[in-house]
């Protein structure tokens, strides 16, 4: 029953994602929809519900973890090869690279033993991540959108 509602609830985070792509002005803008709802869905969960999970539920732990993983990397494998399309983003970047370890971190972010609830605030460390990526892999002229958009109050 656990597996059943956890995989239900992936489903529909994967729709809800998509969603999201679909209706993003530019891959930096889709970028900070995807970090919004991310923090917005580690609102939702309790430090001691994944606790849980991983213990108790280990190895649909691993099933969610392995979705998370790939999804996500198709997700942001998209998102850079759209932002290289358009000259967003740096074409000299290995996709493949840039986008395991983009996903891989994210799981570092809600490790409570290395980013504990009492030392940091999950919203400010999604932000700082993303600011951290998108300036990592913008161009020149990716860079001028960015600041553009920082200018619009967009979190950068």
């Amino acid at each position: 029953l656990i597996s059943k509602i956890m995989l239900a609830h992936f489903e529909r985070q994967k729709r809800e994602i998509s969603e999201l792509s679909i209706h993003s002005e530019d891959a930096i803008d889709e970028m900070f929809r995807l970090t919004k709802y991310a923090v917005q869905q580690l609102h939702q969960l309790t430090p001691k519900f994944l606790y849980d999970l991983q213990k108790y539920y280990y190895s649909i732990w691993l099933t969610l973890q392995k979705n998370y993983l790939e999804f996500g990397q198709k997700i942001i494998g998209e998102n850079i090869k759209r932002g290289q399309k358009r000259g967003i983003y740096r074409a000299d970047i290995n996709t493949s690279i840039i986008t395991k370890i983009y996903v891989s971190n994210i799981f570092l972010l809600v490790d409570e033993d290395i980013f504990p609830l009492k030392g940091f605030d999950k919203e400010s460390l999604f932000i700082e991540y993303i600011k951290y990526h998108i300036h990592g892999i913008v161009s020149k002229k990716g860079i001028k959108l960015l600041y553009k958009k920082s200018n619009k109050g967009v979190m950068v």
